[in-house]
């Protein structure tokens, strides 16, 4: 029984290990919506101390009201479909706002449905700068219109001065 805990132990550890060498927030909750683990990325973003035991909790007593009720929902998206659940969502963290591209697939033992896992990985920069290619875009067809109706009177009248010098001048 002691060999078997130790066991158990070291390799918790090490998949602790892993899970906090991921750049994603991960975590996992029960069907109950309690958490089960959360890596160090999460802990980072929420503001969550070291020594906080998440393990057990609901989202709300560890997340802002707002966060905790955005996983309550998609989490039950999750567990009603048994199928898993993409989204891009944008949530307060420590950081400030953030989006987020979210995918959250459900945890089966044979048949049973026992958890969710969930990793999120930020992908604020990528929309900032979508959204500064949509705005370049933006302005550049206002300036296309803008030129393309200047350019349209001065042409409507060199067209109609050759014509008119067509007829004259054969």
């Amino acid at each position: 029984a002691q060999t078997a805990s130790e066991t158990l132990r070291e390799r918790t550890r090490q998949l602790q290990g892993v899970l906090d060498s991921v750049g994603a927030a991960i975590w996992i909750r029960d069907t109950d919506s309690h958490f089960v683990l959360v890596n160090q990325e999460f802990r980072t973003l929420f503001g969550i101390d070291e020594k906080t035991a998440v393990a057990g909790q609901p989202p709300e007593a560890v997340l802002p009201a707002e966060a905790a009720d955005h996983f309550r929902e998609n989490d039950q998206r999750v567990l009603e479909t048994k199928q898993p659940v993409e989204t891009e969502e944008t949530v307060e963290t420590q950081q400030g706002i953030k989006t987020f591209l979210t995918r959250r697939t459900p945890l089966f033992e044979g048949e049973d449905l026992y958890a969710t896992c969930g990793i999120a990985s930020d992908i604020t920069e990528q929309k900032e700068y979508e959204r500064t290619i949509e705005q370049q875009n933006e302005r550049l067809d206002q300036f296309a219109s803008v030129v393309s109706h200047d350019l349209r009177n001065p042409l409507n009248v060199i067209d109609g001065r050759l014509e008119l010098a067509r007829e004259e001048c054969n």
